[in-house]
């Protein structure tokens, strides 16, 4: 387990180097290298985010929840029972209900926009919904001193972070170092969240 004040440490303490200007940048190092994590494995439980609200009856669109980076599903609740809408692209619900006049029991949802939900045919009610996604955690930091990845992780953290802090520094054979080590942690680290889902994927059969 490491935290915020000893990932910063260790990021000087293995580059030898408490020159105030790489000191000020090790906040971007990790940033970054959280970023990187994310993308890399982005399917890790400690990553998933719900959203419910209600449809507005009459509305075709909702806003996209804020951070949701992939959704997963998205359900409407019917008689009080859950119902997974069918993901399409926003053309094929257009040629299927081409006025957004059509009401109905919504199918089908797109991804309209970063910022916006389609609908389809137009909700006739104002439906529950549940967005379930995946979105990117709050980030190590001087007022977040732990997270699931600096207690868990480790190793795959610092070694990001140490290959953002050799890019900073223009140190290619040692960045060539840390990336390996990373690709050989990163490896570990998704054969562990794959087992995880195959896992729940098994449940009860």
């Amino acid at each position: 387990m490491t935290t915020y004040a000893t990932l910063t440490q260790d990021i000087q303490d293995w580059q030898e180097d408490d020159n105030s200007e790489f000191v000020a940048n090790i906040d971007n190092f990790i940033a970054m290298a959280e970023e990187r994590i994310f993308r890399d494995v982005p399917f890790m439980p400690q990553n998933r985010f719900s959203n419910t609200g209600n449809l507005s009856s009459g509305t075709a669109t909702l806003a996209m929840p804020l951070g949701v980076r992939n959704i997963r599903s998205i359900s409407i609740t019917v008689s009080s029972a859950a119902v997974v809408l069918q993901q399409r692209l926003d053309s094929y619900l257009q040629d299927a209900y081409p006025t957004s006049a059509t009401t109905g029991q919504p199918k089908y949802y797109s991804i309209q926009s970063d910022t916006s939900l389609l609908f389809a045919p137009t909700p006739n009610s104002a439906y529950a919904y549940e967005v379930l996604a995946y979105k990117k955690p709050t980030g190590l930091s001087s007022g977040n001193t732990t997270t699931w990845l600096s207690t868990n992780a480790e190793e795959i953290l610092l070694f990001s972070c140490l290959v953002e802090a050799t890019g900073y520094l223009q140190q290619p054979e040692e960045s060539a170092v840390w990336e390996a080590r990373y690709q050989t942690a990163l490896s570990s680290l998704q054969s562990e969240m794959m087992r995880t889902l195959g896992n729940e994927n098994t449940v009860g059969v």
